[in-house]
């Protein structure tokens, strides 16, 4: 890895700032967030240069034990904005949480880095007090999964990516309802995909369904445009690939693992 690149790491943000960010390092909480020019973490207050006596850990400051991308990118926000106004019990603490960083509680001392009542930032006094120590071994979420399911959903990944870059091509000249079905059709299969990776117990289903919806909705909405003729040979590849896929999820259903159909799944996050 690059280390320390001197003055240049007050100027510009670099691999050894960039780490510090996405760090759950006590230390690494709220800090560096420039994309290109550091200086403005150095304004804000939010500045911190790596410690390499304590190398940044990644991830979040608790675990999610999931795959599940919409719970990864959301749930921490519904905590932030949910489950901490629910444990506030004065009105104006509960209206300040939005505007303080994400470890503030009401007794923190925070001071404010900018222009008064214009614009700025709130930045805790002591900023690594309530932020949870990293317990070693770090145990990242990484559950068995069979290498039938890894080679199904790679596949099928490779589609959706080929799906997406045409969307992207040729976005301007769908319909509304072409538009919306293969949008809707990429966000139900990245769905789908982290439900299968967690194993929970109703993603086999899930998995048919979208199959079914791709053959009977998706592929004669999408491609019943004339920019999309040329994609004849994808087309057919997808009503192959949707069939077969649909035949698979029966014979796992009634041969392999019923695990994919009725087991629940309880999802534990840990700190």
């Amino acid at each position: 890895a690059i280390g320390n690149l001197g003055i240049l790491e007050y100027v510009l943000v670099t691999p050894s700032s960039h780490r510090v960010h996405h760090g759950r390092n006590p230390y690494c909480i709220d800090k560096n967030y420039g994309g290109t020019l550091i200086i403005w973490d150095i304004l804000f207050g939010t500045f911190e240069l790596e410690r390499p006596s304590e190398p940044p850990i990644y991830g979040t400051v608790t675990t999610v034990n999931s795959f599940n991308v919409f719970y990864c990118q959301w749930n921490d926000f519904k905590w932030y904005f949910w489950g901490k106004q629910r444990t506030l019990q004065n009105f104006y603490d509960r209206i300040r949480v939005p505007f303080c960083p994400p470890a503030w509680q009401p007794n923190d001392s925070v001071r404010w880095i900018g222009i008064p009542k214009v614009f700025g930032w709130v930045r805790r006094v002591y900023t690594e007090d309530g932020i949870p120590l990293i317990q070693y071994p770090v145990i990242k979420y990484n559950p068995a999964i069979q290498l039938w399911l890894k080679c199904y959903i790679a596949i099928h990944f490779c589609f959706v990516f080929q799906m997406y870059w045409t969307f992207s091509e040729f976005y301007k000249t769908l319909s509304y309802a072409q538009f919306y079905a293969q949008l809707g059709f990429i966000f139900l299969s990245f769905l789908s995909f982290g439900f299968m990776l967690d194993k929970r117990g109703f993603s086999g289903a899930l998995e048919i369904v979208r199959c079914l919806l791709a053959q009977f909705i998706l592929l004669p909405v999408t491609f019943d445009n004339p920019t999309m003729s040329e994609f004849t040979t994808l087309s057919t590849m997808l009503y192959c690939l949707m069939s077969a896929s649909i035949s698979i999820w029966i014979v796992v259903f009634l041969f392999v693992d019923h695990q994919f159909f009725f087991r629940l799944h309880h999802r534990k996050t840990s700190s």
